[in-house]
């Protein structure tokens, strides 16, 4: 996205300071929010050039700004982000047909899937440990997932905004986990990108609850 605004045309400027005042509309359509990553940046500035034809170069001079995050409460549809009920079963005992069946159960149950920053994400661990060995603990992680897909090929980066603990799992037994205080960071000055990146066809952003035993 590009604008170009001109203040000047064609004159002689006296000696001294000169001040043009300006102002610019924004697009009312959603512009991607100011964004910076590893491997792809969304990035404002208020160019000024002044073309000098004695000298026969141009003078300029920028500035950048920023664009936040747009959250339009209006155009949510609440109905695309109905509750998860997450199920992973795996057996970890026994293998190349020499028995064995023991087993993790892990069920992750979230009761809404839209947040915004500076809100707690709450949401229930059921945890069936029958691996036939105590569990440590569990790590539950808000991971950031950026994808920006550039000349045919995809590049990720993961950022983990926040993480838990869970409490040990004794073997042959069931614990139940409510979590209620994991938070949403808000950063300044842009916070974090919205899923979706809105107005960006080559940098997606996608956020995701990881459980890991």
């Amino acid at each position: 996205m590009s604008g170009t605004l001109t203040l000047l045309g064609p004159c002689i400027l006296q000696t001294g300071r000169v001040v043009f005042p300006f102002q610019y509309s924004l697009p009312t359509e959603a512009l991607p929010c100011t964004f910076v990553a590893s491997h792809g940046r969304i990035h404002y500035e208020i160019l000024a050039q002044l073309h000098t034809p004695l000298f026969n170069y141009d003078i300029r001079e920028g500035i950048s700004f920023i664009i936040g995050p747009l959250l339009d409460l209006n155009k949510i549809n609440l109905h695309n982000f109905p509750p998860a009920h997450y199920v992973d079963e795996k057996q970890v005992g026994g293998c190349c047909g020499c028995g064995g069946n023991d087993k993790i159960k892990l069920q992750i149950i979230v009761p809404k899937r839209h947040f915004v920053p500076g809100e707690f994400i709450r949401f229930t661990v059921i945890l069936d440990n029958h691996a036939g060995t105590d569990l440590l603990s569990g790590r539950m992680s808000l991971v950031m997932t950026i994808l920006c897909a550039a000349q045919g090929r995809v590049r990720q980066d993961e950022t983990v905004h926040a993480q838990l603990m869970g409490p040990a799992v004794p073997k042959n037994a069931s614990q139940t986990w409510i979590v209620d205080d994991m938070w949403i960071p808000v950063l300044t000055p842009v916070g974090l990108p919205p899923t979706g990146l809105g107005g960006c066809s080559i940098i997606d952003v996608q956020y995701g609850l990881r459980v890991f035993i």
